[in-house]
Formats: structure tokens, C-alpha cells, sequence
């Protein structure tokens, strides 16, 4: 893999770290604003993570234009390890169906946004 390849991994993992951080300080907001009842930011923090994934893939996919689907994989696999990592220590919790649940939702979200990430480049005109 040469030096290119390993930054944009890289940056497509800030990328989708630094989505992730944003949505979830926008819907943290409408919450607040709102007045949202707190049982709904679960749903709001797995749309951010998804979301995240997503863009990730989608950049690292771009960049390297080909395979998205494997990128999407990998750096969806990858999220989820880390995000998981972090829940389980911050919140203690254990693994169950739900984090069964979330890793095909990040994986899903990440495959499309590899595959989306890979066919944006060859459709592009310039």
C-alpha cells in the first residue's frame, strides 16, 4: 500500500469522526431546543455514527476508485470497533442485540457510502 493510500484512510477516518462529532452536537442542540424527550437520542446518536461511516467510506472510496464495497467493509468494521470500544468503557454496558443491530446499521451505511464513494468517480466528467 504506498504512503497516498494510507493518508486518505486517514483522513477518511477524521472525516467520519468529525461528522459523527458534528451531527451529534446538532441534534444534542435540537434536542435542547426542542424540548425532545431524551429517549430518542439513541436514535439520534446511531444516525450520527451511521452518517459518520458513511462519509467515511465515501471519501476513502473516492480517493482510492475502486472496490468500494471492501473499503465500505473495512472502514466500517473498523468504525464500529472503535465506537464500540468507547461505549463499553464510558457506559459500562455489555454486548447484546442492539450492538448486533448497530453493527450492521455502521457496516451498511459505510458499504453504501464506499460503493456511492467508488461510482461518484467514474461517473465524474472532468
Amino acid at each position: 500500500m504506498n504512503e497516498n493510500k494510507k493518508i486518505h484512510i486517514i483522513f477518511g477516518g477524521l472525516i467520519g469522526i468529525g461528522v459523527f462529532f458534528g451531527l451529534v452536537l446538532l441534534f444534542a442542540g435540537i434536542i435542547m431546543m426542542f424540548g425532545i424527550d431524551r429517549i430518542y437520542s439513541a436514535v439520534f446518536a446511531t444516525i450520527a455514527v451511521a452518517t459518520g461511516g458513511f462519509f467515511s467510506a465515501y471519501y476513502t472510496a473516492s480517493k482510492w476508485g475502486e472496490k468500494g464495497y471492501l473499503i465500505g467493509l473495512i472502514a466500517g468494521t473498523i468504525y464500529f470497533l472503535l465506537i464500540g470500544i468507547v461505549s463499553v468503557i464510558v457506559s459500562k454496558s455489555k454486548i447484546s442485540y442492539n450492538t448486533l443491530f448497530h453493527f450492521l446499521i455502521i457496516v451498511l451505511a459505510s458499504v453504501i457510502g464506499g460503493i456511492s464513494g467508488v461510482s461518484k468517480k467514474k461517473t465524474k466528467l472532468l
